[in-house]
């Protein structure tokens, strides 16, 4: 799989997702009293999901163009935690436990390293929206003034402008566990947040530059 250490791929390959009955045995283990058995077990249980979470990372790889490696990294840690936290009285699998923990864990990996990539890359149809008494030169100023946002807010402007497809408002809004008339609503409040910081950035540079002319 690509970016993947090979060497990785061949060490996880003897381990297979469990079935029914050894799954059933490793839930056993995990309520004796002796600590090494319930060490073992886990251990088991972390590595039958090992290649779980390498599936997880290549396919979040390919969609949005990040590091596997790095994900399977996030991924593992999120496993290593749930393994922590599984309670073996659940009738719940363990692969069918963790693997949500898993996805969630390394997607909010990829948005965090994403909107530190992109905070400072704005597309021009954004700024458009978002400013159009300003031109492309003004990007340095809406640049710090994206930081200024809130990570809904940053959330909002992803999937509006920077999305690998342009979706519907109500596909925003489903994303965002949001209503249709409140993504509006807050679209509009960022496009004049942004305008007044870049008014007050604008106008602190226009009084530096008085400043500097008269000293």
């Amino acid at each position: 799989m690509k970016n993947i250490d090979d060497r990785y791929l061949r060490e996880i390959a003897q381990y297979e997702i469990l079935n029914d009955e050894q799954n059933a045995a490793l839930r056993k283990m995990l309520k004796s009293p002796v600590t090494t058995v319930r060490t073992k077990a886990k251990e088991q249980l972390i590595c039958s999901c090992l290649r779980l979470v390498v599936k997880g990372a290549a396919l979040l790889a390919r969609k949005y163009a990040v590091s596997a490696d790095e994900l399977v990294g996030v991924g593992n840690e999120a496993l290593v935690h749930a393994a922590d936290s599984y309670d073996p009285d659940r009738k719940a699998k363990f692969s069918t436990y963790v693997w949500p923990i898993v996805w969630r864990r390394m997607k909010a990996y990829y948005r965090k390293q994403y909107f530190e990539r992109q905070a400072c890359i704005m597309d021009t149809e954004f700024l458009v929206y978002a400013a159009p008494d300003y031109s492309k030169e003004d990007y340095d100023s809406l640049r710090k003034a994206m930081k200024a946002l809130t990570p809904l807010e940053r959330e909002i402007v992803h999937y509006s402008f920077f999305d690998d497809f342009e979706p519907l408002d109500r596909e925003i809004a489903r994303k965002l566990r949001i209503g249709v008339h409140s993504l509006k609503k807050q679209r509009e409040e960022i496009y004049a947040k942004l305008r007044h910081l870049l008014q007050k950035q604008h106008h602190s540079g226009s009084l530096a530059k008085a400043e500097a002319n008269h000293a």
